[in-house]
């Protein structure tokens, strides 16, 4: 494949020193690259041909404070990149490609755990280097002028510890089972089980694992925090038939269906609570209905889940439930205790 070498002699020497950065290894305990095996690399993967000569002084330039590159001085000389120098070089990485990994580091930080992210650190300290070689800031400012604002996520997730992490993580990569203790909701004392992983979930902050246990085949969701020991078993997950955790999601296990079937909901609200659910529908089949009194009246075919009804017990005394005669009879019952509960003297 031919190479984009530049017309004069100054850009064929940029181009080949980038080239030279990219050929570089990075595995600190290894021996480097010779200059020898330098120059077949740049001919066979770039087309680019240089005596030996040329590529030493290509690396001489290339040296500290340029760029943390080492000779490690054995016969023949390795060249590599310094323990802990990035995994990409700034050439590599162009000021779009930079601005992705800022808006991930700035907004998935929090959404997931720290041995999650451990990969992406070289990639995001160069993120972070290149605006340097954007001099008007634009990128920098970009990300300063975006935030997330979670309404529902007020809660401090609890601590996971990374080592446990990290297996879990193994285990799913490698689809491998696991040994685990594990402390159930409820429980004083955790339990042990073999647990054989099938997928992964993250939902408000807080890693689910999805899995089987011993020997069964139904689904049971662990939470990251509550395992207290995990070894990875040289033994295979037992694979379930045509499961999938898109539809596993689909189905709202993690909303906590109430009844199997969907519902034809019906509800009615003030049209400054109501007025966004133009704009974000409960379903494709939503009726968006103005009753002409400044209320509104909202219809729409629902999964009927306990997440649902919180989110309708949000809009308190401002949200009356029409259909389904079931639930409308619940939420009046609700409502009855609730007012009991207040009649109260404290």
């Amino acid at each position: 494949m031919p190479s984009p070498v530049g017309k004069t002699e100054a850009g064929s020497a940029i181009h080949r020193r980038i080239m030279i950065l990219k050929i570089l290894p990075h595995d600190s305990r290894g021996t480097g690259i010779t200059v020898k095996q330098i120059q077949e690399v740049l001919a066979d993967r770039y087309d680019l041909h240089a005596d030996e000569r040329t590529i030493q002084r290509d690396l001489q330039s290339l040296l500290p404070p340029a760029y943390p590159i080492v000779c490690d001085h054995s016969k023949p000389q390795g060249w590599k990149w310094e323990k802990g120098a990035h995994n990409l070089d700034i050439y590599s990485m162009d000021p779009q490609t930079a601005l992705t990994f800022r808006v991930v580091d700035k907004f998935m930080r929090p959404l997931l755990p720290h041995a999650a992210l451990a990969a992406l650190d070289p990639y995001l300290a160069t993120a972070r280097a290149v605006p340097g070689h954007d001099p008007d800031g634009s990128l920098t400012a970009w990300t300063d002028k975006i935030q997330v604002f979670h309404r529902s996520n007020f809660l401090i997730p609890p601590k996971v510890d990374e080592q446990i992490v990290a297996i879990l993580y193994q285990a799913l990569y490698e689809g491998k089972r696991l040994r685990a203790r594990y402390l159930a909701k409820g429980r004083t004392e955790p339990r042990e089980y073999e647990v054989s992983p099938q997928g992964m979930i993250i939902t408000d902050n807080i890693p689910y694992l999805i899995a089987t246990l011993n020997e069964h085949t139904d689904l049971t969701q662990l939470l990251f925090p509550r395992f207290i020991s995990v070894e990875l078993l040289d033994k295979t997950v037992t694979p379930l038939p045509d499961f999938s955790l898109e539809q596993y999601l689909q189905e709202q296990s993690f909303s906590y269906p109430v009844s199997p079937e969907p519902i034809r909901l019906k509800i009615r609200l003030p049209e400054g609570r109501g007025w966004h659910l133009k704009e974000t529908r409960l379903s494709l089949d939503q009726i968006y209905d103005d009753l002409g009194n400044g209320m509104v009246e909202v219809t729409a075919h629902v999964a009927d889940t306990l997440q649902l009804r919180f989110w309708l017990n949000g809009f308190g005394a401002d949200l009356e439930v029409m259909e389904p005669a079931e639930m409308r009879e619940d939420f009046a019952a609700a409502a009855r205790k609730l007012a009991r509960n207040y009649r109260k003297k404290l």
